[in-house]
C-alpha cells in the first residue's frame, strides 16, 4: 500500500511540475530593463510559439533610455581625428537648447562604403527620461587644428550629381577638377587633394559663363 501511495504521489508531482513549467512560459522577461515603446499584439490574441515558427511575431519593442545612445556619421576627412574619450558638447533643440557635456563612447573604426562616413556613438545619461528616443541633437567635437591645408571660398565650389569640383585655368584653358573636401563652414572649405595647390588659378567669379576646355584669359583677384 505504501509503495502504491508513493508511486501515485510521484506521478501527481510530475504532472504538477509539468504544469508549472508550462506556466513559466507565460512569463516573458527581457535581458535588460527599459520602456515598452511599441506593442504588436492585443490581450487575448493567440500567439504562435517562437520555438517552432521560422518567422515568429514580435510582442513588444523595448528600449533602454538610460543611458541613451547618440549616433553621429562623421565625414571621412574628420574620421581620423575622432578618438574614444574625446569631449563632445551635445545640444538638444527640442529641450530649449539644453547642452550636455559628454565623451565619445565608441567608434566603428571603419568607413561606410556608400556614404564614406564613420559611425560615432555617444552615451548620454538620461535618468529622468527627458531625452526621448528619436530626438534631433547637435554635436560639437573639437578636432585638432591642421596646418598647411588649402582653403577656398565656398562660392568656388560646384556640386553636381553628388560630386564636388572647381573650375581652374590650366595652360590658358578651363579645367574641371574634382575636389576632396575637409572641414568647411559657410564661407570656406578645405581642399585635401594635391591637384589643387596655392598656385592653382581657381575660377571664382563668372564660373557659370565658362565650360571645360574653353580658352580663357584669367584676371587675377587683387589683394
Amino acid at each position: 500500500m505504501v509503495e502504491n501511495a508513493e508511486a501515485e504521489y510521484l506521478s501527481v508531482k510530475a504532472n504538477l511540475d509539468a504544469v508549472n513549467n508550462r506556466i513559466d512560459f507565460l512569463t516573458i522577461k527581457a535581458p535588460f530593463s527599459g520602456i515598452i515603446t511599441k506593442r504588436f499584439v492585443d490581450k487575448g490574441a493567440m500567439i504562435q510559439s517562437g520555438l517552432s515558427q521560422s518567422n515568429p511575431q514580435a510582442l513588444y519593442e523595448l528600449q533602454e533610455v538610460n543611458p541613451i545612445r547618440l549616433t553621429i556619421p562623421v565625414p571621412e576627412s574628420d574620421a581620423v581625428g575622432i578618438q574614444k574619450g574625446m569631449e563632445v558638447e551635445v545640444t538638444l533643440p527640442e529641450l530649449s537648447g539644453t547642452s550636455i557635456m559628454a565623451k565619445v563612447s565608441r567608434t566603428s573604426n571603419a568607413l561606410d562604403p556608400m556614404s564614406k562616413t564613420m559611425q560615432v556613438e555617444i552615451d548620454l545619461k538620461n535618468p529622468d527620461g527627458k531625452i526621448l528616443s528619436g530626438m534631433y541633437a547637435k554635436a560639437l567635437l573639437q578636432i585638432s587644428s591642421r596646418e598647411n591645408i588649402l582653403s577656398l571660398p565656398m562660392i568656388a565650389k560646384i556640386s553636381h550629381k553628388n560630386e564636388d569640383y572647381v573650375l581652374a585655368v590650366v595652360d590658358g584653358k578651363v579645367k574641371r577638377i574634382a575636389v576632396k573636401i575637409g572641414l568647411s563652414n559657410q564661407d570656406y572649405f578645405e581642399v585635401l587633394n594635391d591637384e589643387v595647390s596655392a598656385e592653382t588659378q581657381v575660377i571664382v567669379t563668372g564660373k557659370g559663363l565658362v565650360k571645360p576646355e574653353q580658352i580663357v584669359e584669367p584676371i587675377l583677384k587683387q589683394k
